[in-house]
């Protein structure tokens, strides 16, 4: 069973708290929403007040002037968020709670204690001249660490030296001069508007409403950089497994090669959305084409999209991957593979032998299921047992069969 509790509130439970206070549910009412107990709601919100003071004055009796406080601050939910006065001048400070800005409280102050030095000036010294003297001698910081019994971690004296803290500078240290800073790629994310009635709660309602029994997971894996691509779709029920190979990570060649495969099904009187009515994928750019994904002739296959970074829901396709990337290392280059020799490889990943399965295959089940004539619409064929290979010298082998 699935829970919340403790676990740290994440963004999307903090929208839920702001529309539930709004909608003036009670504490107790939005903890079960979320799984939490009602003091985390309380302290949420108490932690994270946004004021906005008022110009309104009040005269006391011995004629001092004051700012008038509203008693409703002093119970639940403490804020003005359900007040019908909140867009007027009521005459007292007002309070609210916002989810964006409590997400960003929250994170700096995640990140603000791994910032600081936790040391006094003599035990800082002590440590920085007990560092520069092994560093001078070639020593690893994990030499020096447990050579002089000092208490801080790894990661902190490289963050110390990379934020000049030590008299040694980051060139001394060969480890931090050997690892270069990785590259952020920022891929554009799939507009908001597109992803309105697609995104996970939608797809999880969907498939509750619906009752379907299954749904299509679809991802990418990486070659080499700027090289050719794998857009691979998994079968949730039996995690069979198929792919299409891209001359590149584009939107543009996920939706041209998606639509040469739904036009070899509708070739043979099958539309692909009758096989495959549900698709479940991430947030990358290469999905961005939206409508020509969903697109199968004269019908349409609907399409959701999982919540940003959590692979974890699309967690079988991942899985399977990890298959994947035995035959096809991280970093190996797909570029002298041909569409046929993808096929070969998902076929070995599929006649692989499965207990969740009961011993059966995850290409036994399917074509079980949906027929082989499917599974052979989709290149995919069936291993004798004893020779299913999950090694990288099967793409060699592959290679050298086909010279």
């Amino acid at each position: 069973i699935m829970t919340n509790k403790n676990k740290h509130l994440t963004y999307y439970d903090r929208l839920d708290i702001e529309e539930g206070i709004s909608k003036g549910k009670t504490f107790r009412s939005i903890g079960i929403e979320l799984d939490k107990d009602p003091t985390t709601i309380s302290k949420e919100i108490k932690r994270n007040l946004q004021y906005k003071d008022t110009e309104v004055v009040t005269k006391t009796l011995d004629g001092k002037l004051i700012k008038a406080n509203c008693a409703l601050l002093n119970k639940p939910p403490y804020v003005c968020n359900n007040c019908k006065l909140k867009r007027r001048d009521c005459g007292f400070d007002k309070r609210f709670y916002y989810a964006k800005k409590a997400q960003l409280n929250y994170q700096e102050n995640l990140v603000e204690p791994r910032r600081a030095v936790v040391l006094d000036k003599e035990e800082f010294y002590k440590m920085d001249k007990i560092i520069s003297k092994g560093v001078s001698k070639g020593q690893s910081f994990y030499h020096i660490m447990h050579s002089n019994n000092l208490v801080v971690s790894k990661s902190s004296l490289y963050r110390y030296v990379n934020n000049g803290y030590f008299s040694i500078d980051s060139v001394d240290c060969k480890r931090i001069v050997k690892f270069r800073k990785r590259n952020k790629v920022n891929k554009e994310a799939i507009p908001k508007h597109l992803k309105s009635g697609r995104a996970y709660i939608n797809f999880l309602d969907f498939m509750n409403e619906s009752a379907m029994p299954f749904h299509l997971e679809m991802d990418t894996v990486i070659g080499k950089r700027g090289g050719k691509t794998l857009l691979t779709f998994n079968v949730s029920s039996c995690n069979f497994m198929f792919a299409l190979l891209l001359d590149s990570n584009t939107s543009s060649e996920v939706s041209s090669k998606l639509y040469n495969l739904k036009e070899k099904f509708y070739q043979n009187n099958i539309h692909f959305s009758d096989i495959f009515p549900v698709v479940l994928t991430d947030n990358g750019s290469e999905f961005s084409k939206v409508e020509e994904i969903e697109y199968d002739f004269d019908k349409n296959l609907k399409l959701f999209f999982c919540n940003p970074n959590s692979s974890w829901e699309k967690g079988k396709i991942e899985k399977n991957h990890t298959t994947l990337r035995e035959i096809l290392p991280k970093g190996s280059s797909f570029d002298d593979l041909t569409q046929s020799d993808v096929n070969t490889i998902i076929s070995h990943i599929n006649s692989l032998k499965r207990k969740y399965l009961n011993g059966k295959s995850a290409y036994e089940v399917f074509s079980f299921t949906f027929g082989e004539h499917i599974a052979n619409l989709l290149g995919i064929f069936k291993i004798p047992a004893n020779e299913v290979i999950l090694k990288p010298f099967l793409a060699k082998q592959i290679k050298d069969t086909n010279k």
